[in-house]
C-alpha cells in the first residue's frame, strides 16, 4: 500500500506545481495588460484614504480588460458588501462611515 500512496502523492504534488506555474503566467499577464487609471479625483481619494489607513507604500491605481472584480493574492479573501458606481462616492462614504458594513465596500470604475 506505501508505493500507492507515495504515487498519489507525487501525482497531487505535480497538480500543485502546475496550478502555482499557471496562477504566476496569470499574474503575469494581468500586469503586463493592466494600464494606470488617469482620474485625479480618485488618485485623490485613494491617496486620502491610504493615509487613514497608514498606508506607507506605493500604490498604483490600475484596470485590465482581463480582471472585472477585485483580486487577492495569497490567502486573504475579500468579502463584498456592497458595491457603488463611481458618482454615488458620498453615499458609499457615508455607509462606510456609519459602521454598519459587514465587508469591503467597492467602488466601480468605468461602464
Amino acid at each position: 500500500n506505501l508505493p500507492i500512496l507515495v504515487n498519489f502523492w507525487f501525482f497531487g504534488s505535480l497538480l500543485f506545481l502546475f496550478r502555482l506555474v499557471n496562477s504566476l503566467a496569470e499574474v503575469r499577464n494581468l500586469r503586463k495588460s493592466a494600464t494606470l487609471i488617469q482620474d485625479f479625483e480618485l488618485e485623490k481619494t485613494a491617496y486620502r484614504l491610504m493615509g487613514k489607513l497608514g498606508i506607507n507604500r506605493n500604490v498604483q491605481l490600475r484596470v485590465s480588460p482581463i480582471a472585472q472584480s477585485p483580486l487577492t493574492f495569497g490567502t486573504f479573501k475579500p468579502v463584498i458588501d456592497r458595491a457603488y458606481p463611481m458618482d454615488q462616492i458620498v453615499e458609499a462614504y457615508r455607509y462606510v462611515e456609519s459602521g454598519q458594513k459587514t465587508g469591503n465596500v467597492i467602488l466601480q470604475v468605468g461602464g
